[in-house]
């Protein structure tokens, strides 16, 4: 997992956990670290340090129990860790687990309203 601060406020951050990257609301899966950087401005600091230590890689339990929700969520995205995160605590969470097409016979009665639906939804 990268986390990149680019200010005090987490949404202006990228977070990269697996394939996926997240900034601003907005899912990117980049292929290379080439299209990392065309999506994305980094120093020519950073980029050094994300070239010279960049990996796909990840504690994938350890990341499961991230204290951050979208780092659980993007765990999830990946397909990792569901059993562990068909319970967890953000309806998001559960919601990608449902997407994923994991446990839908238990979210389908999800207290959350959007969980359910999806859940619902990858059974027909």
């Amino acid at each position: 997992m990268y986390i990149f601060k680019i200010s005090r406020n987490l949404s202006d951050d990228i977070i990269i956990v697996g394939n996926f990257c997240f900034q601003n609301g907005l899912i990117y899966t980049p292929r290379t670290i080439k299209d990392l950087f065309n999506r994305f401005s980094f120093s020519d600091e950073l980029k050094n340090d994300i070239e010279s230590g960049f990996s796909f890689e990840e504690d994938w339990d350890k990341l499961a129990k991230d204290n951050l929700y979208l780092i659980r969520f993007l765990v999830a995205k990946n397909g990792r860790c569901l059993k562990e995160l068909i319970t967890d605590k953000e309806a998001l969470v559960r919601e990608e687990v449902a997407n994923q097409g994991y446990g839908l016979n238990m979210l389908i009665d999800d207290e959350d309203e959007f969980v359910r639906e999806t859940a619902k939804n990858k059974l027909l």
